[in-house]
């Protein structure tokens, strides 16, 4: 149950942090502080795409900070998982990052300890991990459905998410979790478990 309103006003997912999401902007209700983030597992080293450039010089231009670019692509690699598998950013070197700094990847799970005071979870699956991308700003957003815990790593990790957006990291930015059962502890938060089909 991704939305509810009682008596016509929005409900909120139990979340952590804390925070009225239609009145507040982050980092108000967003984790900054440091973060672990665990590697991604699939990137443009782990799975090499197709480059597709155009180098027909009538079709190039330096950009504002003298990078020469073209219309290129990548053809499957990170973006395997596209209908089509083909992009910019999909390129192993996108001539404005020519290192592969930006190139479509995300991680694949967070460590939780300092972080979410409430965690190890004990039914920590569906739970939703919002990240802004990694870096100095948060250009966008990833999502990421939680599908594994480990206590004894104390990690959250995922395989669903992290198609938002185009450009990727190795590790996301400030973030929180919803849609957890020991976070509700706030006014107008709710909990459906879907086993037992059960609102709380």
């Amino acid at each position: 149950m991704t939305g509810l309103r009682v008596a016509g006003r929005r409900a909120i997912r139990a979340r952590y942090p804390n925070t009225d999401p239609e009145t507040s902007l982050n980092p108000d209700g967003w984790i900054a502080s440091a973060t672990e983030w665990l590697p991604p597992r699939v990137s443009y080293v782990t799975n090499p795409p197709v480059e597709y450039v155009v180098t027909d010089p009538r079709w190039s231009r330096n950009d504002s900070t003298g990078n020469e670019l073209h219309y290129q692509a990548g053809i499957g690699g990170s973006c395997a998982h596209f209908d089509p598998p083909f992009g910019y950013w999909c390129s192993k070197s996108p001539a404005r990052t020519p290192d592969g700094s930006l190139t479509h990847r995300w991680p694949s799970g967070v460590k939780y300890p300092g972080n979410l005071p409430n965690a190890p979870y004990k039914h920590p699956e569906g739970a939703i991990v919002h990240s802004c991308r990694g870096g100095a700003n948060c250009w966008f957003t990833w999502m990421f459905e939680v599908d594994g815990q480990s206590t004894t790593n104390g990690t959250l990790s995922w395989t669903l998410g992290g198609f938002q957006g185009a450009e990727g990291s190795d590790e996301g930015g400030s973030w929180y979790i919803e849609n957890v059962l020991e976070e509700l502890d706030s006014p107008r938060e709710y909990f459906f478990d879907q086993a037992s089909d059960t609102l709380y």
